[in-house]
């Protein structure tokens, strides 16, 4: 059933504040219908940008540390090829390649 899946997201509270986009809640489990795949590179984005929209708001220096190490070049690119390495292994993980 393509264009039906689902994906888990959070809490109610945090779906009311994303885009107003439409939240179904299954027992305990909030979901919303997938909008669309992301690439590897652009779930590797995404995940900066949401590190970096969470140390705006708390400055930790642990995430700090971290949005150094996974800065992008000018490019786009991630510029560190170790940590890149790691987010390819994540990814495999989560599609069920990995261990």
């Amino acid at each position: 059933m393509k264009g039906t899946e689902r994906r888990l997201i959070g809490p109610p509270s945090v779906a009311d504040n994303i885009n107003h986009r439409t939240w179904h809640v299954y027992g305990r489990i909030l979901i919303m219908p997938d909008l669309r795949e992301l690439s590897a590179l652009d779930a590797y984005r995404a995940m900066i940008c949401f590190l970096e929209d969470y140390f705006s708001r708390t400055r930790s220096e642990e995430i700090g540390i971290l949005l150094g190490g996974l800065a992008l070049n000018q490019d786009g690119q991630p510029m560190d090829p170790a940590c890149w390495h790691d987010w390819i292994t994540a990814v495999d993980k989560v599609r069920g390649g990995g261990k």
